[in-house]
């Protein structure tokens, strides 16, 4: 997590206009707080990848609802074997679908 603190007002429009284009319109008064709230904040950050995939998912599929029952986990693995297993999977992830041949192939 960034602290909030660590965006200027400067750097939080120059986002903004470089993800939605120079030509949309930012309010300053309204806007800062939450955009330096969302993207200073993992949860946040989450959310919004999931709720727009859930929202384009449903409208290609013709459903309705969310498609996670939970949010997103965070574990501390410190068990060794837990560890390389944890590792292997998401090192292997690109070869297992297919991406990539070896895994060192996968940037």
């Amino acid at each position: 997590m960034i602290p909030e603190s660590s965006f200027s007002d400067d750097d939080i429009k120059k986002r903004f206009l470089s993800f939605y284009g120079e030509n949309s319109f930012f309010n300053d008064t309204e806007m800062l707080p939450c955009f330096r709230n969302k993207w200073s904040s993992i949860s946040k950050y989450m959310q919004e990848i999931k709720q727009t995939f859930s929202r384009y998912f449903n409208k290609r599929h013709k459903r309705r609802g969310t498609l996670w029952g939970e949010r997103f986990k965070s574990v501390i693995v410190e068990n060794g074997e837990t560890r390389i297993n944890r590792l292997a999977y998401v090192e292997l992830n690109p070869v297992h679908a297919n991406i990539v041949d070896r895994p060192d192939m996968y940037y």
